[in-house]
């Protein structure tokens, strides 16, 4: 088995050519090909949403529209490939 090492990058695509010094949120990935690690690092985002305790509430004091709504979406914006795994 041939493992290599992807960056999985979520967000929705940028196709402007500003500069954006927002950190974006991406997942380190060990797969053996990009979409095993597509596929990985949203099973993991989902997972960790319904894991991790929540605030439903915006600082105003309203309901956030995620937990209006149901469920937030999660959308790959890219999967890059980071390297070789040796060990």
């Amino acid at each position: 088995m041939n493992k290599k090492l992807f960056i999985v990058e979520f967000g929705e695509p940028q196709i402007s050519m500003t500069f954006s010094f927002a950190p974006e949120p991406s997942v380190f990935v060990v797969a053996e090909d990009y979409n095993e690690a597509a596929a990985k690092a949203l099973k993991y985002v989902k997972n960790k949403e319904i894991s991790e305790p929540k605030n439903i509430f915006t600082e105003d004091g309203s309901l956030k529209k995620d937990v209006v709504s149901g469920k937030k979406e999660y959308n790959v914006k890219a999967v890059r490939y980071a390297g070789e795994v040796i060990w």
